[in-house]
């Protein structure tokens, strides 16, 4: 038995019957790659997975191998495969026959789509096969409709989404399984949309479709890795930390409402990731400038997308008032791998700050007609506490942080009250009376802060 037929054999199952073109056969392929990089164009795929389904995303058969990438597997630490593992597996090319039988007549199916799409067709290419525009549905793409309250779109988040735990994560078959799921949960909501089936239509579109039964062409040499211009980004690892805690807060979606390009989603996704560990790789960089050439961004596109990621940045920063030298160190680092200039951190912080106290600010009632307690206190003035009951005032604390009043250590020329029982007298009473600062009780302060005005910017 040949190579060929011993593939296909592994890929049939006792209870799939010959492919039939009525709507009970098979619909869909779910595909999953494992790759040394982020770069199609110069990364190669690891390892894929197949799973076929009929028009419902029900499994019929499934398959997986992993492939020699004809050098470096990259990442291990990420996808968990050793040079050993694949020094004496096939080459895409050896497999390639096979593959392509396979895809052939089905709509195929990702999660995050152009990203493997870019790689297979790549693979094909050095492999000497044509590769043809083939209908095909991104879960990741879908997700953003279908799951719109989501604040990151990774496959792991969508299935929870969905209502089942991803297992097996960074495995191809593992992926491809937890994709094949959340295909049926998007088929099924499909259904029942009073709008066009447009994800139904797919396979019946798939099967019109002409796969290549032989390589057009001699498979290439693998190329020397050329670089692209790339985007305004640099490498920056003297300050890596064990995590980035900021970055892994961020809402691809928060960084998209910013940007004016419909293209940019697949370039935020990733550059988030690249982010994520303090560190860009040659390869990541590479990705990116591969990312925005697909894309079709513009530098000034690409500069407003890193302005965005640098303020949704300085946004959870803030979320708690309190902007810590972690945090500020953590935005620093990124402003300087993102290609903006580290001055501009405090800028990102203040503005950020300011779009958090107009926020807090709506629906503040005003005041009432019998108000006898002076000048009102306002989303994001500063305040000092000296002489407060320490359960009183941790009380008072947590109330302000909540309403976007900033607490400050000392009393200065910023300080719109200090707050005293007037139990003690110290510097800080000694400062505010030099300064002509208000003076108020907690009582006083209490109705204060449940009184709050908006930010007067």
């Amino acid at each position: 038995m040949g190579l060929f037929e011993w593939l296909r054999s592994l890929f049939s199952s006792p209870k799939l019957a010959p492919r039939p073109s009525a709507s009970t056969g098979p619909a869909f392929m779910v595909i999953d790659i494992e790759t040394t990089g982020l770069s199609p164009k110069n990364d190669r795929i690891l390892e894929l997975a197949l799973v076929r389904t009929d028009h419902f995303g029900r499994p019929l058969a499934e398959w997986s191998s992993r492939m020699n990438p004809e050098g470096p597997v990259g990442a291990t630490h990420i996808h968990g495969i050793t040079d050993d593992d694949v020094r004496n597996a096939p080459t895409f090319a050896h497999l390639a026959p096979f593959i392509a039988s396979q895809l052939a007549g089905h709509a195929l199916v990702c999660h995050n789509a152009k990203f493997d799409l870019a790689f297979l067709q790549n693979e094909f290419r050095r492999a000497g096969w044509d590769w043809p525009q083939t209908p095909h549905l991104c879960t990741l793409q879908a997700s953003r409709s279908l799951l719109p309250q989501l604040h990151r779109y990774t496959l792991e988040a969508c299935c929870h989404a969905a209502g089942f735990a991803h297992v097996d994560q960074h495995n191809a078959l593992g992926d491809a399984r937890a994709t094949t799921r959340l295909l049926q949960t998007m088929l099924a909501l499909d259904s029942k949309s009073k709008s066009v089936h447009q994800f139904h239509r797919l396979p019946n579109e798939a099967r019109r479709v002409q796969w290549p039964t032989l390589p057009s062409r001699s498979p290439q040499r693998t190329p020397e890795r050329k670089s692209l211009p790339k985007p305004p980004i640099r490498k920056q690892n003297s300050r890596k930390t064990e995590a980035a805690p900021l970055i892994s807060q961020i809402s691809a979606s928060s960084v998209l409402e910013h940007v004016s390009n419909d293209n940019a989603a697949n370039y935020v996704e990733v550059l988030l990731l690249a982010l994520a560990d303090h560190e860009l790789t040659e390869s990541e960089s590479q990705a990116l400038a591969e990312l925005q050439q697909m894309s079709q961004l513009s530098d000034e596109e690409v500069t407003e997308i890193h302005r965005a990621v640098a303020a949704s940045l300085a946004d959870n920063a803030v979320a708690d008032d309190i902007f810590s030298k972690h945090e500020r160190t953590e935005i620093k680092t990124a402003l300087m791998m993102l290609g903006i200039p580290e001055k501009l951190a405090t800028r990102f912080f203040r503005e950020a700050q300011k779009r958090r106290y107009v926020a807090l600010s709506q629906g503040l009632p005003p005041l009432p007609d019998d108000w006898n307690v002076g000048e009102p206190l306002h989303v994001g003035d500063n305040v000092v506490f000296t002489g407060v009951d320490d359960a009183l005032r941790s009380q008072l604390e947590n109330q302000l942080k909540k309403a976007g009043v900033y607490l400050a250590s000392g009393v200065s020329k910023k300080t719109v009250m200090l707050v005293t029982d007037g139990s003690f007298s110290g510097k800080k009473l000694d400062k505010a009376t030099e300064l002509g600062t208000r003076i108020v009780t907690p009582a006083e302060f209490e109705k204060l802060l449940t009184w709050i005005q908006p930010f007067e910017g």
